[in-house]
């Protein structure tokens, strides 16, 4: 449905560092780096996420009722990435665990990255 998504942040290279650690676990990396922003996609590259500062003078601010949610391919690697968040010092939002108002297999976590900016880990696989 989403061909790309861009998240503004304050600090390019912590935002980098966090996204790096991050993403692994899920298997997307770093496929492009220009100035002022970075591309994160997975294999094969048909859709993408970005980090971008903001044009001067733009503050960087979490909308109220936005997040975003990865796809984990197993509830294994919903934990991996929720470890990871801890060690990077992300906020949890929510423990890893099954959200069964959603549908019967669906596990996530959640968690605020450095900017605050809302991030869920989703598996839809039963576990």
């Amino acid at each position: 449905m989403l061909d790309h998504l861009s998240l503004g942040v304050a600090d390019l290279d912590r935002a980098a560092r966090f996204y790096d650690a991050l993403l692994a676990p899920l298997g997307y990396w770093r496929f492009q780096q220009e100035p002022g922003t970075i591309g994160y996609a997975g294999d094969p590259v048909t859709s993408s996420f970005w980090l971008s500062l903001p044009k001067e003078g733009q503050a960087v601010a979490p909308m109220a009722g936005f997040h975003l949610a990865f796809t984990a391919a197993s509830r294994a690697a919903v934990h991996a990435v929720h470890e990871v968040a801890a060690k990077l010092g992300a906020t949890e939002l929510v423990a890893p665990r099954p959200l069964p108002a959603v549908h019967a297999h669906y596990f996530h976590t959640m968690l605020t990255d450095p900017d605050g900016h809302r991030i869920e880990i989703a598996c839809h696989k039963p576990g």
